[in-house]
């Protein structure tokens, strides 16, 4: 009887990972300031403007140059915001949702759509990496293109 209780209770803490990894987001992960205006990453210590530019669907759609230039100017909480670099943007995504492919708790409203990075595509001033919040897939456009925009500071 103790030995059956053993392999319950061993079991049972074998399977609770797994269990834990199918969460959204863990818990705690993100904490939306008191304006609701960020989102800071507890695991990255990032800081995330929490919406991006919306309205209309082409509201918020920048050539690359052009989104780099909205992060650098954004007042957002004090300013000091840039374009996230490839793998920053990354972090962001939540395999385990699509459409979108982003914890919509700290992100409400985001749309399902590429987002620009900071990063060009093997150093070629003319395509930078983006990541598709559709699906969380990367991709690398011509910077001409619009894409979306999410600071990062």
């Amino acid at each position: 009887m103790t030995r059956m209780r053993i392999v319950l209770l061993l079991g049972l803490a074998l399977s609770l990972p797994a269990a834990v990894g199918l969460a959204k987001a863990a818990s705690g992960r993100y904490v939306v300031d008191g304006t609701a205006t960020t989102v800071f990453d507890t695991y990255t210590k990032l800081t995330w403007q929490r919406t991006a530019p919306s309205g209309d669907p082409n509201a918020g759609l920048l050539a690359w140059a052009d989104a780099k230039a909205y992060c650098k100017n954004l007042g957002l909480a004090g300013g000091g915001w840039r374009l996230p670099e490839i793998t920053e943007l990354q972090t962001l995504v939540d395999f385990k949702q699509q459409n979108p492919a982003i914890d919509t708790t700290a992100f409400p409203g985001a749309p399902a759509q590429a987002f620009w990075s900071n990063t060009l595509y093997m150093g070629s001033p003319s395509v930078a990496w983006t990541v598709q919040f559709l699906d969380g897939r990367s991709d690398y456009p011509g910077v001409m293109f619009p894409q979306r925009v999410r600071c990062v500071r």
